[in-house]
């Protein structure tokens, strides 16, 4: 891959609004700390925002107000560029809380009142294992970084939530990320900063805009290309970055993490690719495994929420027995709708299976919500589901039995309707998203019943679609 050459997809939700926040614990912080604001939806993301949020004010002021300015802001997710923890050993040495940067930044305030202190106490510079995993070029105490640490930590000490991955929310998840990762990834060798001139960030962000599907408005275009020491755009991959944690769960950091309290740069990520896969390229034990914990998290969860049991979900790749041979199973969702069914004495064309329906469609449902959804590579390997839809279709009476093919409308329709129960259970979801990328089979947790749409009204929508009204 080249400079020139961005990656096809960057991995972003399809819903939802992220900060990116290009922190400084420089004296004049307000030049220097940018904000962005990018909304996501299914056909891309738009950049709303570019600013300086901060005017006048030197770090302490800056900091002592953050945490006020920030649960001003609307935000799914934030990513803030400044380190959320210290090295293991530092944090034991001077017996430092390993309970998160709310925890952290309240007590390295309470004992050191600068940070020229704060450095003297923790003595040589040592990097956390996620700055080694996503090459940091700092470390948090380094000279040139640890005022931003530490006003960084002092911001976040009077901010209301813990952060991931010490806990993990439904909206205003804050995390840590590092905007020269996302650079890297969407540009490799691309400088843009300082003296490399306008021509540099023009390219930079054109090239985002091409890997992040990313809409920007000409005025701001300006604003980004105009700031010479590329602070701006650090802001808009900081908001980039948080944006794909956000879709894939925040997924990734390992126990030490949490457990040392060193906590965990997320960083920007692809979209799995399936490609291979499909074209015969690979074999199936290359199916993305992320795809998986989706796909099947979105099926139990729907079908949860629909009030109907799941035993267990699981995500392995696996050949089962077929009644013509053998075939390729990517996950599969083990729910109790014929113990449902049967419990409830429903026969065929009873509205009520409408439910079993919405289940067999949150598999494609839950890629959409994790912002995986790609027709040309999602489709092909969601044939069963579609006959599986189809197959219900019958049971309610809107398809006749000898038909051959499930009508794309009612797919559509069916795969609308289960986004918004996934949504309505985000967290829910997403919890079952992590957990499958770790275990091979989950029984997941009983969740709150939601689905109250009139089953009939959704019938007849489906059974006008399928006569083309």
């Amino acid at each position: 891959m080249t400079a020139t050459q961005p990656l096809a997809r960057v991995w972003l939700p399809s819903d939802g609004t992220a900060l990116g926040v290009d922190w400084s614990g420089s004296e004049k912080a307000f030049k220097k700390i940018w904000c962005s604001k990018i909304e996501f939806g299914s056909g891309g993301a738009c950049l709303r925002e570019v600013q300086k949020p901060f005017s006048s004010q030197g770090p302490a002021s800056i900091s002592s107000h953050f945490a006020q300015w920030l649960e001003a802001q609307e935000f799914d997710v934030a990513g803030l560029d400044f380190c959320f923890g210290l090295n293991a050993q530092h944090l034991q040495s001077l017996a430092l809380p390993n309970l998160g940067p709310v925890t952290l930044g309240a007590r390295i305030v309470e004992r050191w009142s600068t940070p020229e202190a704060f450095r003297a106490a923790v003595g040589a510079e040592r990097k956390r294992e996620t700055d080694r995993l996503q090459a940091a070029p700092f470390a948090p105490t380094n000279l040139r970084m640890f005022r931003q640490t530490y006003w960084g930590l002092v911001a976040l000490a009077r901010h209301r939530e813990v952060p991931p991955p010490w806990k993990y929310g439904v909206r205003r998840n804050v995390v840590e990320v590092l905007p020269a990762q996302v650079a890297r990834m969407i540009a490799p060798g691309r400088s843009y900063k300082e003296r490399t001139g306008q021509a540099a960030r023009r390219a930079l962000v054109s090239e985002v805009e091409r890997a992040c599907r990313l809409s920007i408005a000409d005025e701001l275009r300006s604003v980004l290309i105009g700031d010479p020491d590329g602070d701006a755009i650090d802001a808009v991959l900081a908001a980039i970055a948080a944006g794909s944690a956000r879709a894939y769960a925040f997924i990734g950091a390992p126990d030490s993490a949490v457990g040392t309290g060193e906590g965990w740069i997320f960083p920007c990520r692809a979209v799995p690719d399936r490609r291979a896969y499909l074209s015969g390229a690979v074999g199936p034990e290359a199916w993305p495994r992320d795809v998986i914990a989706a796909h099947e998290a979105g099926h139990a969860m729907t079908y949860l929420a629909c009030g109907i049991g799941v035993a267990s979900v699981e995500a392995i790749v696996r050949r089962v027995p077929t009644p013509t041979g053998t075939a390729t199973r990517f996950g599969w969702t083990e729910s109790l709708e014929e113990q449902w069914t049967t419990s409830l004495g429903l026969k065929d064309g009873d509205a009520r299976l409408a439910r079993r329906l919405l289940g067999k469609a949150g598999g494609l449902a839950g890629e959409m919500v994790a912002g995986l959804f790609d027709y040309d590579e999602s489709a092909p390997s969601a044939r069963d589901d579609v006959a599986q839809i189809g197959a219900a279709l019958v049971r309610l009476g809107i398809l006749s039995p000898g038909a051959k093919e499930t009508p794309e409308p009612c797919v559509f329709a069916a795969v609308e309707r289960a986004c918004g129960l996934l949504q309505s259970h985000r967290h829910d979801f997403d919890e079952l998203r992590r957990r499958l990328m770790v275990e091979d089979t989950v029984v997941p947790a009983p969740v709150r019943v939601t689905w109250d749409d009139d089953d009939r009204e959704f019938v007849e929508e489906l059974a006008a679609k399928t006569s083309g009204r």
